[in-house]
């Protein structure tokens, strides 16, 4: 059985060197695709770890991130105020830029 199989690979050459190009191909891109998806996956987790337990506060009509966005000290710390929001003031960090 093993004889024939090998048989017909020899016979057609140049189809058979076509296929494994093939498998070789597909078997890179699949790489590929999951190194990129795992490299994005891994990049997008660490940039929200940056941002994990801040508190950023942004103007109607500025860019995300907030970094072009400025408000007052006393704007500041009438958000800390707020009692919905359920932030301690002491704990909480708010990064402002005048």
């Amino acid at each position: 059985m093993f004889d024939v199989a090998f048989k017909n690979l020899w016979s057609r050459k140049t189809r058979s060197i076509l296929c494994i190009l093939a498998v070789m191909v597909s078997v890179y891109l699949n790489g590929s695709t999951l190194t990129m998806n795992n490299w994005m996956y891994q990049t997008m987790t660490g940039e929200l770890a940056r941002y994990m337990g801040k508190i950023y506060v942004q103007q109607g009509g500025s860019s995300y991130p907030p970094f072009d966005s400025a408000i007052t000290q006393a704007t500041a710390e009438a958000i800390l105020a707020r009692t919905d929001l359920g932030l301690n003031p002491e704990e909480s960090a708010l990064l402002i830029w005048v």
